[in-house]
């Protein structure tokens, strides 16, 4: 097998051959193309695939995509393996099974070298998503009570060290109510949710309340489920009525999460997975610096919750739940993690949707006190000690 090496190499390649098609129709081919000058692009004929049905139909700058049961033998085509090091084997087995015996392969550091700088240049679209002011505010999570009946370890809602708190019913439709005439159609979906939102005491006027106020919002009720099988008739109706949506967390616990999902769409209600990419729930750990040396600007440009779960709770606009929850925090370990009337908005004085956009495109000075450089995801899911040390 002949390798590449750099852009170079595969430039002089083109030189020479004028024509070539690369195989795969993924992140390394579109990166590739990219690498060429404009004069080099039209002689990639194209991007081969086994199965054209699974994929898109043209990669980077308009190269069509093409089953390799089109690729002609008799044409000596010069092919580019794009797969990865993964495939490479499996690829040069099916190229030399159709006769196909002109091909390269790009090696394994020049891979690697376009996978950094994917992954640098995803990183950088993130950092600059973070720090726009966008129109349009794509989630709201609706905080409806701070204690939970699960006792996940390192819970960024500090729900596992929570006292029992649920907010007024009369309060949560005042200022679901404010939220919503601020944004009208800027704001695409809620979550309601905790700690666990199935504790409060009179859920279904919650939930009404919700629709009344974001009537064209999708509208989700985050739940771990274990109190699903105890509602009664006024819930289901609520929820069918006011298309509600049942997204289940689904964690490592005794429940049958197929039978409730069963018991859910009965009633006519939609049922979502919270996790449905992951088989096993596992956990987060966002480590706080009590000293709060970080870095604010850094931290929000990297912050996976910036501009993606502003909460609504006690009257308070907060641009994540770490702000909105850090009192339970504080109040556990006797810490002084400070708020300033610049960590979050007072819902009564906010004027327009632009200002509300405008704050949640801006680090707060509470972000100092996050080491998101130390997160890390996928632990093991255990149930919390109380010690400080699950978030610090």
């Amino acid at each position: 097998m002949q390798i590449l090496n750099t852009i170079q190499e595969l430039k002089a390649l083109l030189e020479k051959e004028r024509s070539v098609y690369l195989y795969g129709a993924g992140m390394l081919s579109d990166k590739i193309i990219a690498q060429l000058p404009n004069h080099m692009m039209g002689m990639v004929k194209g991007a081969i695939v086994t199965e054209k049905a699974s994929n898109r139909d043209y990669i980077e700058n308009g190269v069509p995509v093409v089953e390799i049961a089109h690729i002609r033998t008799e044409d000596s085509q010069t092919i580019i393996i794009c797969t990865g090091s993964a495939y490479l084997s499996d690829v040069e087995k099916e190229l030399k099974n159709r006769g196909l015996v002109n091909y390269w392969a790009i090696s394994a550091a020049w891979e690697q070298s376009i996978r950094e700088m994917d992954e640098l240049e995803f990183r950088m679209q993130q950092r600059l998503w973070r720090t726009t002011r966008h129109y349009e505010l794509e989630y709201l999570t609706v905080n409806i009570v701070e204690h939970c009946n699960l006792n996940c370890a390192g819970c960024d809602h500090f729900s596992s060290i929570s006292d029992s708190f649920e907010e007024s019913v009369d309060s949560l439709q005042q200022n679901m109510s404010r939220i919503g005439k601020i944004m009208g159609r800027r704001l695409k979906s809620i979550g309601i949710m905790g700690g666990e939102p199935l504790l409060h005491s009179d859920i279904v006027p919650i939930l009404r309340s919700a629709r009344s106020a974001f009537p064209d919002c999708r509208i989700l009720l985050y739940t771990n489920c274990t109190l699903i099988d105890r509602q009664q008739a006024p819930f289901w109706d609520t929820c069918h009525e006011c298309e509600i949506v049942i997204n289940a967390t689904e964690y490592p616990i005794s429940l049958d999460y197929r039978k409730i999902e069963e018991i859910v769409r009965s009633h006519g209600v939609e049922y979502a997975s919270y996790d449905t990419w992951e088989p096993i729930k596992t956990l987060y750990h966002s480590p706080l610096d009590l000293k709060g040396e970080q870095n604010p600007i850094y931290n929000f440009m990297d912050c996976y919750q910036a501009q993606s779960c502003a909460m609504l709770s006690r009257g308070k606009l907060w641009p994540c739940t770490v702000a909105g929850n850090i009192h339970i925090f504080n109040k556990k370990f006797d810490q002084r993690l400070s708020l300033t009337e610049r960590d979050y908005l007072d819902i009564r004085k906010i004027e327009n949707a632009d200002e509300v956009m405008s704050f949640l495109s801006r680090p707060i000075p509470l972000c100092r006190y996050c080491n998101v450089k130390g997160r890390t995801r996928g632990n093991v899911w255990h149930t919390s000690e109380g010690k400080i040390e699950e978030w610090t």
